[in-house]
Formats: structure tokens, C-alpha cells, sequence
């Protein structure tokens, strides 16, 4: 027993020995692997710019600039109309075109410079009408317009405030002040000339006006000082003003014209100078009896009764008043095989005896000379005023 006794007490001793032997060992430290050796990734090459998009959005709008100079024809019948057509696809084009103001400055730039003096003259024109239908078409209620000008489907409105990518456009092409921006509906364009700026001796033929159009009184209650034959211009609110110095002696004029597309912005329904302090009236007209300018400072007054009988007057502006020098006239009355005519100043009316015959070789001859050199004039909305 003692043994056996011995023997398990033995037994126990190993046990506890060995238990306590078996706690958990600490790991070894793992010995570092060597850090992976990043390979240098190759070095890409610059890849050149694409020029491909920007080249075919310059393509775009230069082929754009090239029909705004064919397509609107300013001065002739329907060109108004010709220039909101046009007016609407520069609308379409600034609302998606990818150009920076840079780069379309650089392409109108590029354009403009290879025309000569003279065709730039005549494109910076239609650029003009284009302008003026361009603002048009930022005001509300111009769907009548659009169509007319076969534009029923356009994507009007497209903002009532201007396109940063056309006022870019415009500014390029000299229609802006650098930073000037259109007139929308809620104001006044910054190019457009109020009545502050007005010479204060014009100040109560605009106010008449502007009282005319925004009342639509009945014609006998029309204001004092207003050309009772605008009386229709009027109720269409279709009147504009500007100021133009004629005679270059540092006078500014005050005319008075048609503003809308059914009418030339060359035509100057009522002509207004200054001499001591007060208005003058020059020239009071209407649709078949107006002046036009032309690019020396003659103003010709354009009247008819009919398309066998109408004359062209030429006028100098001297001394507060109209100097006839040279007169155009047809007048089948007079001559039905040849109703050509010239005078020294003489209209439709006057005396037949004073007149000499031309052909009408020459008479169209001397007509188209002139007919290129009228000015196209910026009229502002007489609403505008205030």
C-alpha cells in the first residue's frame, strides 16, 4: 500500500509539473519578408490635346457667321424678318455650344479679318439687324413673330436673360461694349439711349410720344407735337428713336422711325434738329412719304402715290432746314414710254418743265448708287424711354 501510495502521489507531481509547463508560448517574432520591390509604373506620354471638338464647334460657327452675312440682305423688303430667322438659330447655337468666350473670340476675330473694309462695313450691318432680332427674342410674347418668320417650331423661349455665348459673340464682333450685355425683357439694353441721355430740347416730342403709345388715346386726343400720320405705328407700339448728327456739326438729330420686322430701319418718319436752344422740325412723314440717310449726310425723302408716280428728293441739312439739291422722279403721267426723270431739287409735283428726261438705264444706275450707301439706323424702342 505504501508503494502504490507512493507511486500516485508520484504520478501527481509529474502531472502538475508538466501543467504547468504548458502555458502558451509568445510567438517568435516573424523575421521580415522583404518589402516588395514596387516596380516604377512607365511613365505615359503627354497624349496630344484633341483638337477634334473644337475644330468642328468652330466649323459650326463660322459656317453660322457666313449666313448671318448672305441670309439677312439689311435694308431690303423682309429683311427684318430674314434676321429673327437667323436671330433664332444663334439662339440655338449659344445655348449648346461648348466654346469659351476665348475661343469665340478668336474664331469672330479670325472671321472678321479676312474681309476687306468694305464687306466688312456691309457684313457688320446684318450683324446689326441680327442684334436687334436677337433682343427681340429674349422678350415674352414673340411666338407671332417666330412664326411669321417661318420659325413656328423654334425652342423659344430660351431665356429671358441674355446668352453669355452670344453676348460673347456680339462683343467679338463689335454690336457690344466689352462687358455690355443685351436688353431683356425687365429693362433697358446698356447700348440703348434714354431719355436722360436725350438733348433737352427733344424732351417733349419723346414724352408726347411715349405718352401716345403707352395710353393708345383716340386719334383726336393724340398729344400735341405727335405726326398724326404715325397714328397706326403707334397703336402697334412700332416707333423707335435714335440720335444721329447729320451734317457732322456736332448737333445730334433726334429721328424718329419704324422699329419691328415689317419695316426698314433705314426709314425716318420725323426729323428733329436744335438751333438756339429749340426744336425744329425738319421732316414730319409716314410709310409712303420718309427720308433715308445716306453715308455723306444726305437725307433723301422718298415719296409716292403709286408705282408709275413717286420721286426721290436729296437734301442737304443747312441752317436748321432742308436744302434740296437733286431730285429723282418717275411719272407716267408726264411720260408713259419714258418716265424718267431728274430735277435740281424738284418732287413728283412740281413743275414738269423744270425736269430733264434720262433713260431708265440711267435712272437705275443712279438709284443703286445711292441705295448702297443708306445708313441702317439702331432705333430704340420709344417705350424704352423710361
Amino acid at each position: 500500500m505504501k508503494k502504490l501510495f507512493a507511486f500516485v502521489l508520484t504520478l501527481i507531481t509529474a502531472l502538475s509539473l508538466c501543467a504547468c509547463g504548458s502555458g502558451t508560448a509568445e510567438p517568435a517574432e516573424a523575421t521580415p519578408s522583404p518589402a516588395p520591390v514596387e516596380s516604377a509604373a512607365p511613365t505615359a506620354e503627354a497624349e496630344p490635346a484633341d483638337n477634334s471638338v473644337l475644330e468642328a464647334q468652330t466649323a459650326e460657327l463660322t459656317a453660322l457667321l457666313d449666313d448671318f452675312g448672305t441670309r439677312i440682305q439689311s435694308g431690303s423688303a423682309g429683311s427684318s424678318l430674314r434676321a429673327v430667322a437667323q436671330a433664332a438659330r444663334l439662339m440655338d447655337w449659344g445655348m449648346s455650344t461648348g466654346m469659351t468666350d476665348a475661343q469665340i473670340s478668336a474664331a469672330a476675330a479670325d472671321y472678321l479679318a479676312a474681309l476687306d473694309e468694305d464687306a466688312k462695313a456691309l457684313y457688320l450691318m446684318q450683324i446689326d439687324s441680327l442684334d436687334y432680332a436677337y433682343k427681340q427674342l429674349l422678350q415674352p410674347g414673340q411666338e407671332e413673330l417666330l412664326s411669321e418668320a417661318g420659325c413656328a417650331d423654334a425652342a423659344y423661349p430660351w431665356s429671358d436673360s441674355p446668352i453669355p455665348a452670344v453676348e460673347s459673340l456680339m462683343t467679338a464682333l463689335g454690336a457690344r461694349s466689352a462687358g455690355a450685355e443685351a436688353e431683356t425683357s425687365a429693362g433697358a439694353a446698356s447700348d440703348m439711349q434714354s431719355a436722360d441721355s436725350a438733348p433737352g430740347a427733344y424732351a417733349g416730342i419723346l414724352d408726347a410720344y411715349y405718352t401716345a403709345i403707352t395710353q393708345q388715346p383716340e386719334f383726336s386726343d393724340l398729344p400735341a407735337g405727335v405726326n398724326f400720320d404715325l397714328y397706326p405705328f403707334i397703336c402697334q407700339n412700332s416707333l423707335g428713336f435714335c440720335y444721329y448728327d447729320v451734317n457732322s456739326d456736332g448737333v445730334q438729330e433726334l429721328l424718329i422711325g419704324p422699329v419691328g420686322p415689317d419695316y426698314s430701319s433705314a426709314w425716318i418718319f420725323d426729323a428733329y434738329t436744335v438751333a438756339d436752344g429749340q426744336c425744329i422740325t425738319l421732316f414730319q412723314g409716314y410709310e409712303r412719304d420718309y427720308l433715308v440717310l445716306l453715308s455723306d449726310g444726305t437725307l433723301v425723302n422718298r415719296s409716292s402715290s403709286g408705282a408709275s408716280v413717286n420721286s426721290d428728293v436729296f437734301s442737304h441739312l443747312e441752317g436748321g432746314a432742308l436744302v434740296p439739291f437733286y431730285s429723282l422722279i418717275v411719272n407716267s403721267t408726264v411720260n408713259v414710254d419714258n418716265p424718267y426723270f431728274v430735277s435740281n431739287g424738284g418732287d413728283m409735283n412740281s413743275d414738269p418743265a423744270t425736269w430733264q428726261s434720262i433713260s431708265q438705264q440711267e435712272y437705275e444706275q443712279i438709284s443703286a448708287a445711292y441705295e448702297a450707301q443708306t445708313v441702317t439706323l439702331d432705333y430704340t424702342p420709344i417705350t424704352a424711354l423710361y
